[in-house]
């Protein structure tokens, strides 16, 4: 198996995804990409809006007294509705020096062939292809999840929706190497190692499978986390079940830690596995300096703060918020950090240094307004990086180094989404629109160096 296609110089998805959140990511970005506004069916990576249904109606108010005039008086018409005009807000598609650029893929038969757009440029370019990404893994529905350096993919196909077995994967890599496996239990959960080279991958509540690749060759370990944790009722319908999945390998590739799920919709850091010895410990945080640092990356931003190890509530979260008007922030212990007032957040994720960025809509559906903030870690507020008029939706698809890839929607009078790159530090953005004809089949595949 060999690749294709230039070396780079310098969505409609079948099932959701997250973060933009799934980053990529676990159960929990698949479950917020799905109950946001953006998760969709539609377009790329949690940029596409599904038709949602109107939130409930308050519950009906006794009939006001009506007060009758002394005398007659001419009736006043009633102005007719305006009819709604959804406007992609006017952002220049220019350089951002220094910034990252997005990457995509779309299968092509068995072959994933991967884009990228660099801020400034007209149009997606292509990157190269990987043959046979796609192969042994049925049409749909499947997500496909790419390395660091993009040279390696990682498909996963949910063969468990539709006939009941256990999922596929097949990892893919230019130099040759391949690996499939037909062991992937109801758990989600991935991460890859800083040089692309490795991919823990959930197999279960508490089992994962270590892939380690080189050479043209592949290697398969498999890590039993806990022996005794099994799936339990999760507390609140709809959500993940309490388990321990794979979170971000350390910066010298020695550790990979893991997060446990409270089966409430939020996470903790939990243990560190030695990739070598396979030697497991507790952790009650993740270190972000060192060579024993946690490697951050969109999925794991899109779960958890790794500076403070605060949670979003995914319960504030969404087109229909199981607890409207608040955006919830919980500690490590599970405690409240602070709770926001808010119209709808519809999509989160956080930085890295304890401030989220969110997307913000005066109402879902239809929202007249939209704003694209950041949040600082004490809970205030700054001033919107991005003001919409009426669109679909917008949302945070990925952050990485700084750097967010945010969705904004527009369906009438054609579906068309303006992806932009914004530079959290000052406010810059460059933006490109693309239609649906042009994400059909695309699905986000990170950053590119």
């Amino acid at each position: 198996m060999t690749g294709s296609g230039p070396e780079r110089p310098a969505h409609s998805l079948d099932v959701p995804v997250r973060p933009i959140r799934p980053p990529g990511g676990r159960d929990l970005r698949a479950w917020l990409a799905a109950v946001a506004a953006l998760a969709v069916v539609g377009t790329a990576a949690g940029f596409a809006v599904v038709s949602r249904p109107a939130r409930p109606e308050a519950a009906e108010l006794p009939p006001a007294t009506t007060v009758r005039p002394s005398r007659p008086s001419s009736p006043v018409p009633s102005p007719a509705a305006s009819p709604r005009v959804e406007r992609l807000p006017d952002i220049a598609n220019v350089a951002l020096p220094g910034a990252p650029s997005p990457v995509f893929f779309r299968r092509a038969g068995e072959d994933g062939h991967l884009l990228f757009w660099q801020p400034g440029e007209t149009g997606l370019r292509p990157l190269w292809i990987i043959n046979d990404g796609f192969a042994d893994i049925a049409a749909a529905p499947l997500l496909g999840f790419l390395s660091p350096d993009k040279r390696s993919m990682f498909v996963r196909g949910f063969d468990s929706s539709t006939s009941g077995q256990p999922d596929r994967g097949r990892l893919t890599s230019l130099d040759g190497a391949s690996w499939t496996t037909s062991r992937l239990g109801g758990t989600f959960g991935w991460t890859w190692s800083a040089d692309s080279k490795s991919i823990v991958v959930s197999a279960g509540p508490a089992t994962w499978l270590l892939v380690e690749f080189g050479d043209g060759t592949a290697r398969e370990r498999e890590i039993v986390v806990d022996p005794h944790l099994e799936p339990l009722r999760p507390r609140q319908p709809g959500l993940d079940a309490p388990r321990l999945t794979p979170a971000g390998f350390s910066a010298d590739g020695r550790w990979i830690y893991g997060l446990k799920s409270r089966g409430d919709g939020t996470f903790l850091p939990a243990v560190r596995v030695g990739v070598m010895d396979v030697s497991i410990e507790t952790v009650a945080a993740f270190p972000t300096d060192g060579p024993e640092a946690i490697v951050l990356s969109d999925d794991l931003l899109a779960t958890l703060d790794p500076a403070t190890s605060r949670s979003i509530d995914p319960r504030s979260l969404g087109f229909l918020p199981e607890r409207p008007g608040h955006f919830d922030i919980h500690e490590a212990d599970g405690s409240l950090a602070w709770s926001l007032d808010v119209d709808i957040v519809l999509s989160a994720s956080w930085i890295g240094d304890g401030r989220l960025v969110i997307s913000e809509a005066s109402r879902y559906p239809n929202p007249t307004v939209t704003e694209l903030l950041i949040v600082e870690p004490d809970g205030t507020r700054r001033a919107p990086i991005i003001k919409t008029g009426p669109v679909t939706g917008m949302s945070v698809a990925s952050v990485f180094e700084g750097y967010a890839l945010v969705g904004i929607v527009v369906e009438d009078p054609e579906e068309t989404v303006l992806v932009c790159v914004v530079r959290l530090s000052d406010g810059g953005i460059s933006a490109i629109p693309l239609s649906g004809a042009e994400l059909a089949g695309l699905q986000l595949g990170g950053w590119l160096r």
